[in-house]
């Protein structure tokens, strides 16, 4: 199990975008998402299931919101097995995400940028995890152009993948 309080800054990249041209290389991960149905205020969890370099993993994750930007959350892998007994509890008013996670550095921060293909999004989420929520963060240049442009969305409600699942369903 682990537990770890994230600070990460989130950043809306409007579509299109070309892969083909980063300078820089990019790990690709394939995500599903599903919210498990909770009682606690303040907190969701939620099963992921991860296809990173050839290798499938089941993550649990309990996510407590804490402040704009950051959480904590508590994540331990999960077996097949473990997976099939929590599907009864879904939270069935949300859909489950699917999206491809590109991962690459860019001037010593680690960016994710998460593409949906369920639900479908005319933008993009970029995500930078950060020492502290005040840090600077350089949106690397190649993520866009002058007619694709971004805008800083941490702490914006709508912008949770907790939200975006329900337009999922």
């Amino acid at each position: 199990m682990v537990q770890q309080i994230e600070s990460e800054r989130k950043f809306l990249i409007t579509k299109p975008l070309n892969f083909t041209d980063w300078p820089v290389d990019a790990r690709e991960i394939k995500i599903t998402q599903m919210y498990l149905s909770l009682e606690r205020e303040g907190a969701v969890e939620r099963v992921r299931i991860k296809e990173d370099e050839g290798r499938v993993s089941i993550i649990l994750c309990m996510k407590e919101h804490l402040a704009p930007g950051v959480n904590r959350e508590t994540e331990v892998e999960i077996s097949n097995a473990e997976w099939m007994m929590l599907q009864e509890k879904i939270d069935t008013t949300r859909g489950t995400i699917r999206k491809t996670r590109y991962v690459f550095e860019w001037h010593d921060l680690t960016y994710e940028l998460d593409v949906f293909e369920s639900p479908q999004l005319t933008a993009m989420l970029l995500e930078v995890e950060l020492d502290d929520i005040s840090d600077a963060v350089e949106i690397p240049p190649f993520l866009f152009d002058s007619l694709n442009g971004w805008r800083e969305v941490t702490g914006d409600p709508e912008w949770t993948n907790y939200q975006i699942a329900l337009l999922a369903v």
